[in-house]
């Protein structure tokens, strides 16, 4: 790309952008040189990443995901949460908090473990019993979680849901993850074609 017509221009790379001087002749011009004589280069070399100082055997993937990134990104997907969740999920286990396409292309790799992982007849279980309620849940915090989801309503009436019924108000974050399992209990219920009943409610 020309830029400001100087010759100047970006090489992107998967970890940086560099701004770089190039010596670019205009096709016209080019051939206005030509002389009948054989260019030195008839193609580029075959690109070595260690003529540049990349190290591929340093154990790294790709795009330098580390072994945390991906395990958090397996949990994610294999509860059906989607990016935002994975991003809440990633800060919240001292992961910092990626830009929108890095948690893309790391959801959409944990997206494909799992797949790989259950047509392969494997699955994800928690072996501690007392990690489910590391969040500190209430079973009233998660039917309410579990009503708005089958109403598919959002976090402010999920909030007011709970405040309704003298849960309190929870904080934005809070409530959001109990959304997020609301929403996949929901999903589950209705594969599996399950469904709740107002009337059975009603006394």
């Amino acid at each position: 790309d020309w830029l400001l017509g100087q010759g100047d221009g970006y090489v992107v790379t998967p970890s940086a952008i560099s701004r770089v001087q190039w010596a670019y002749i205009p096709p016209t011009q080019l051939q206005a040189l030509n002389n009948g004589g054989q260019p030195e280069l008839a193609e580029w070399p075959e690109f070595r990443a260690e003529d540049v100082g990349l190290d591929l055997d340093d154990g790294r993937a790709g795009w330098s995901y580390t072994g945390e990134e991906m395990a958090v990104s397996l949990v994610t997907a294999h509860l059906g949460h989607g990016r935002p969740t994975l991003v809440r999920s990633l800060e919240a286990a001292g992961l910092g908090r990626p830009g929108s396409d890095r948690a893309a292309r790391l959801l959409e790799l944990g997206r494909a473990a799992n797949t790989w992982l259950r047509e392969s007849g494997y699955t994800l279980c928690i072996t501690d019993p007392n990690m489910e309620h590391r969040n500190g849940y209430t079973g009233e915090e998660l039917a309410v979680a579990l009503i708005t989801a089958l109403a598919r309503q959002g976090r402010p009436a999920l909030q007011q849901a709970m405040e309704a019924a003298g849960l309190g108000r929870p904080g934005s974050g809070r409530a959001d993850r109990l959304l997020d399992l609301g929403r996949v209990a929901a999903q589950w219920l209705r594969e599996n074609g399950y469904t709740l009943n107002t009337a059975d409610w009603v006394d």
